[in-house]
């Protein structure tokens, strides 16, 4: 089993999702943001449909049920600022209305089937080669680097756990990307 990082450096996130703004496919802009803002392991996030995000009305929804592919457990996931405004964007740029559509699609298919997690790992990939990121990335790096922020912006270990639906808080520790330079810092800051 590969281990992956998160993204750390906040600038490189803003020069991901601005690459990703600018390019023809608005799918590849919503699956960043989304991945970096709900914290959902890729698998659950390729299975999203337009009635995941949208109700019969054409409303964007605040939250979403989703049962865990891995776990089988059910996880609410709230839609912040940023989930929403790239979900308009998306929806905006693409047209789709029809709620039994995938959101994640192949753009050159005209099936109404999600991409791959292996097609997800490339394109992670891709993203964060193109702009010089050089840490072992894949398809759970979307999800780390959602921990990894909240934990930077001081969100509690435990908030942390329950945002990932972990069932041990130890496997919480790995996700938040704790790493030796940190604790380096650490150190060199500590004294009595």
């Amino acid at each position: 089993m590969n281990i992956v990082e998160p993204i750390r450096s906040e600038n490189r996130i803003k020069q991901i999702r601005g690459n990703l703004y600018r390019q023809k496919n608005p799918r590849d802009y919503l699956l960043f943001v989304f991945g970096i803002n709900s914290g959902l392991r890729i698998g659950d996030i390729l299975s999203l449909k337009l009635a995941d995000v949208k109700d019969n009305q054409g409303n964007l929804k605040d939250d979403l049920d989703i049962k865990e592919q891995k776990t089988g457990k059910t996880r609410k996931v709230f839609f912040n600022k940023q989930i929403k405004e790239a979900i308009n964007y998306y929806l905006k740029k693409t047209g789709i209305f029809d709620l039994d559509n995938y959101l994640f699609t192949n753009e050159k298919s005209k099936k109404n089937k999600p991409i791959t997690r292996i097609r997800a790992y490339q394109l992670i990939n891709k993203w964060c080669k193109d702009t010089g990121l050089n840490c072992k990335v894949g398809g759970h790096t979307l999800r780390k680097t959602f921990g990894y922020h909240l934990r930077k912006q001081g969100i509690s270990i435990e908030q942390i756990s329950s945002l990932l639906n972990h069932q041990n808080i130890k496997v919480t520790f790995r996700y938040i990307g704790i790493n030796q330079d940190e604790n380096k810092e650490v150190i060199k800051g500590f004294g009595i």
